[in-house]
């Protein structure tokens, strides 16, 4: 599991080194030092090589050209991340093998996963939608108020609204039958305006996503 902020170990150990060996002298209080900053470089390598283990488990269901109905973690969200894994974790979702995977999790491991998906720049998608389908979803997505929510660009927010721009179609179009049947919530609860959703609103919806920049 992956260990705590290396910047914070380094100032205890700074401070445990003038606290107590600064009256043996500064050569002694320093040599510390040194040993306890080495031990935090050993651990954040150590740690560096666990988060990537973990992100690697990831790709293999959740790259760009993996499991088309697997999304794309790639900048979204941290608070969107955490906020999944927690439902995983809950039983508020119930995919098999994302369930087993989040209660493996420590909630560190989540907080890196998290923040190294987010820092992680998205992979642009090529065009497989009919432009007449991509502009009938982005007047849907205005109806909707989509952008509201998931920002003006779509990016996602602090607050843990998905990036919706960029996303895998396929994905998306199964996420909106799951929320329009109330299998999934969309936010705190299902929401009544997913649930007048067509086929063809929600293929719209997809493809309007998809198309979007993603950053």
């Amino acid at each position: 599991m992956l260990r705590g902020s290396v910047p914070r170990a380094a100032a205890w150990m700074y401070a445990q080194g003038r606290a107590i060996l600064w009256p043996m002298g500064r050569c002694a209080a320093a040599a510390t030092l040194c040993i306890g900053l080495q031990a935090c470089g050993a651990a954040s390598a150590a740690d560096t090589v666990e988060l990537n283990r973990l992100a690697a488990r990831c790709a293999v269901c959740h790259s760009a050209a993996a499991q088309a109905t697997s999304p794309l973690l790639e900048g979204q969200p941290e608070a969107y991340f955490i906020a999944q894994m927690r439902a995983f974790r809950e039983g508020r979702r119930t995919n098999p093998p994302m369930v087993a995977f989040a209660n493996e999790l420590s909630d560190e491991d989540v907080s890196a996963l998290a923040g190294y998906y987010a820092a992680r720049e998205p992979t642009q998608l090529d065009p497989v939608a009919e432009p007449a389908q991509i502009d009938a979803g982005r007047s849907k997505a205005a109806g909707l108020r989509c952008a509201q929510c998931h920002g003006p660009a779509l990016q996602g927010s602090r607050s843990g609204a998905a990036r919706l721009a960029g996303q895998k179609p396929r994905y998306t179009a199964w996420s909106l039958h799951m929320m329009r049947s109330g299998t999934r919530t969309h936010g705190p609860s299902r929401d009544p305006l997913l649930s007048d959703l067509s086929n063809d609103d929600i293929d719209a919806l997809a493809a309007w996503f998809a198309s979007v920049p993603p950053r």
